[in-house]
């Protein structure tokens, strides 16, 4: 349950977070092409998901080796939270293939359907940000 509680509430900061990256984004391309919000809330929804299971896993491993008990969910997790991690950097440079591990990665069925039917809804967010 604690899972599912921190899962709604990195999704709900990812919300500002995404806001203000897109500010900023619009501030400096001086257009709003690149204002597509699924696709950065997404990536911040994962970072922020991940570094507090980062957390979360961690102190399981510590718990389950004190009390010497399987280790194997633990670090499959730890493993998947770090992808997450990893994903969400070069998905907000619109990669396409961090897209669909960090998508496979996030264990939803839900973000799953979402983000494929995102994806291709919406091609033309996934091009490269031009730098100015």
């Amino acid at each position: 349950m604690v899972h599912a509680y921190i899962s709604i509430a990195c999704f709900f900061f990812a919300y500002f977070f995404t806001c203000n990256y897109l500010d900023k984004l619009e501030q400096e391309h001086q257009t709003n092409q690149y204002s597509q919000i699924w696709l950065p809330w997404f990536a911040f929804s994962i970072r922020l998901q991940s570094v507090l299971f980062l957390a979360l896993e961690a102190r399981e491993i510590t718990i389950a080796e004190s009390m010497n008990q399987g280790l194997e969910r633990a670090i499959f997790m730890l493993a998947v939270n770090v992808v997450l991690f990893a994903c969400s950097f070069l998905i907000l440079q619109r990669n396409k293939t961090a897209w669909f591990i960090g998508t496979i990665c996030s264990l939803s069925p839900i973000i799953w359907v979402v983000n494929v039917l995102y994806f291709y809804k919406s091609k033309p967010s996934f091009e490269p940000i031009e730098s100015k």
